[in-house]
């Protein structure tokens, strides 16, 4: 488990304890704990989980950061733009599905650190069975 302290000493972008004070950093590790959980033993090491609890925490701080300043415009990359007639594509919109929070996620430096620290953690594996017919199971 981190604390508002330990965001800071790998985040020093965060140690203005004025702008960043103890309580929303508490509130944005909590977000980031509801989303990863509390079972450190999942992510292979304490050291690992705090890394990316770390991560996840910062990304959120940032969006949350970012629209408090008036920035509400989607975190999304722009896939197509138009000048004259004023048209604009994100490749994501809002809602919930898989790839849309990956999206959300790869929009800031502290995500696309979650999700590297994810993606070397929980790695899919494929297990092959014998099904007694000679077909390997396959």
């Amino acid at each position: 488990m981190i604390t508002p302290d330990d965001l800071r000493i790998r985040y020093p972008e965060f140690s203005d304890v004025v702008e960043y004070v103890d309580a929303r950093l508490l509130m944005f590790i909590q977000d980031a704990i509801d989303d990863m959980g509390t079972s450190e033993s999942h992510w292979h090491s304490e050291y690992r989980y705090n890394r990316a609890l770390s991560a996840l925490s910062a990304h959120y701080l940032v969006l949350a950061t970012a629209s408090e300043y008036g920035d509400t415009n989607a975190k999304y990359p722009i896939i197509q733009k138009t000048a004259g007639g004023v048209s604009l594509s994100y490749s994501g919109l809002a809602g919930a599905s898989r790839t849309d929070y990956i999206k959300r996620l790869s929009s800031t430096t502290y995500g696309q650190e979650f999700l590297s620290l994810r993606g070397r953690t929980f790695v899919g594996s494929l297990v092959v069975t014998q099904s007694g017919d000679g077909s390997g199971g396959l």
